[in-house]
């Protein structure tokens, strides 16, 4: 029993197939070194196959599934597998902001063009 819970095996599992009562199985996982460690690792080894069961189904019965549900289902079911298996779920990013009185100073240290006018369409027509 103890190395089924060592192993990964949840409660209710290692239950089933050892015959002992649960309530016993559940407090013997209290005795178990770094069971809540061996249970969040279980668990992001799972979702992860969940996920690659789940792209499956989706190759498989493209047309036969509510699209609309398929994305979220496999976002939340890859975000929680990579953070329980401590990969990254999120992207921060830093950008410096000019301020304006910095863009102004850049506007202002740029070359004066010289400037000539053109004539448009309607000065040539008044000249005529």
């Amino acid at each position: 029993m103890v190395d089924l819970l060592s192993q990964g095996q949840s409660i209710q599992t290692v239950s089933a197939s050892t015959g002992v009562d649960f309530a016993v199985v559940k407090a013997a996982s209290w005795f178990v070194p770094d069971y809540r460690i061996i249970c969040k690792n279980a668990t992001a080894r799972n979702l992860a196959l969940a996920n690659l069961r789940m792209s499956e189904i989706l190759a498989e019965h493209t047309d036969k599934l509510p699209i609309d549900r398929v994305p979220f289902a496999m976002a939340v079911g890859i975000e929680k597998g990579e953070l329980l298996g401590g990969g990254v779920t999120q992207r921060t990013e830093a950008r410096q902001v000019i301020s304006r009185e910095e863009l102004q100073r850049l506007f202002d240290q740029l070359p004066r063009a010289k400037v000539r006018e053109l004539p448009t369409s309607s000065d040539s027509a008044q000249k005529s």
